[in-house]
C-alpha cells in the first residue's frame, strides 16, 4: 500500500471515490497493438459497447480491466481503430486532418457498426470534403444509410450533360436507371414547347411497366420545375426509407 494511503488509514480518515472524475479504464488489443482509454466514452456514446460492459463477467477475468486480459476485437485494423479514437477522444491526441478517403471509410464502418452516433456524423462531414464521383457516392450512401449523399449523387447524375457510360450503367440496378432516365427526360433543354415535356419511353427488358409507360407529354410549369424535387418523388420510397433508418439509429 502506498505510504499516503497508509497515513490517511492511520489517521482514520474514511476514503472515497469522487461520483464523477474517478475514471475506469478499458483496455483493447487490435492486431498487436494495445489501446488503454477512458472507458467513459465507450459506455456513452456506443450502445454496443455499453451492453457489453454490462454482460456479467462470470467465472473468468473481466475483460478490457488491464493489459494481461484485454477486450480483444477481431478482423479490425490497428491503424483504423486508432483513427476512430482521434475522433473519439479529439483531445487527448493532435487531431488526423490528412486522412485518406480509405481510412475515413473504414471509419465510418466501425462508427457505424459500433453505434458511435457522434464520431459517424463526424467522418460523415469529413467525408463530404473529400471529392468522390456520383456513382461511387450513390454505392456509399446506400451502404452507410446516408440520404443526403444519395439525393445529391442522383440530382448530379440527372443534371449532367453527359450520358451515363456503361461502365457506370453495369453499376447500378435497372430500376435505379430507369428512374434516372425518367427524371432526366423532364430537363428543361429536352422540353418540346413552352411549359411541356416529352418523357420517352425507356425500353428495358427486365420490366418495370409501372415505371416505364409514359411516353405523353405531361404539362409542366416550367417556372417552378426543380431538379431536386424531381428526384425527391421519383426516389421518394428509398430516400424515405433511409431516413427513417437515420431517425431510429439516431434516436430522433
Amino acid at each position: 500500500m502506498p505510504v499516503i494511503m497508509k497515513e490517511i488509514i492511520q489517521a482514520g480518515n474514511a476514503v472515497q471515490r469522487d461520483d464523477t472524475f474517478f475514471l475506469d479504464h478499458v483496455v483493447f488489443l487490435v492486431e498487436n497493438t494495445l489501446f488503454k482509454v477512458p472507458r467513459i466514452r465507450f459506455e456513452v456514446d456506443s450502445k454496443v459497447f455499453a451492453s457489453m460492459f454490462l454482460l456479467p463477467p462470470g467465472d473468468a477475468a473481466v475483460e478490457g480491466m488491464d493489459e494481461k486480459s484485454p477486450i480483444k476485437l477481431e478482423g479490425i485494423r490497428q491503424r483504423d481503430f486508432r483513427n476512430l479514437l482521434h475522433v473519439i477522444y479529439p483531445n487527448l491526441a493532435p487531431k488526423c486532418s490528412d486522412l485518406s478517403q480509405d481510412e475515413l471509410l473504414a471509419m465510418l464502418h466501425l462508427s457505424t457498426m459500433w453505434e458511435f452516433k457522434e464520431a459517424r456524423k463526424v467522418v460523415v462531414a469529413k467525408l463530404n470534403e473529400k471529392p468522390m464521383d456520383a456513382i461511387q457516392r450513390v454505392q456509399l450512401a446506400k451502404k452507410a444509410k446516408v440520404s443526403q449523399w444519395l439525393l445529391s449523387a442522383y440530382t448530379k447524375l440527372v443534371s449532367s450533360a453527359k450520358p451515363l457510360t456503361l461502365r457506370e450503367i453495369g453499376t447500378l440496378d435497372w430500376e435505379i436507371i430507369a428512374r434516372l432516365l425518367l427524371v432526366q427526360q423532364q430537363r428543361p433543354e429536352l422540353w418540346r414547347k413552352q411549359d411541356e415535356i416529352l418523357r420517352y419511353r425507356v425500353q428495358c427488358d427486365k420490366g418495370f411497366p409501372h415505371l416505364l409507360a409514359l411516353n405523353d407529354l405531361i404539362p409542366v410549369n416550367s417556372e417552378f420545375f426543380d431538379v431536386e424535387r424531381s428526384v425527391k418523388e421519383t426516389f421518394k420510397s428509398e430516400l424515405l426509407s433511409i431516413q427513417a433508418w437515420e431517425a431510429e439509429w439516431e434516436g430522433r
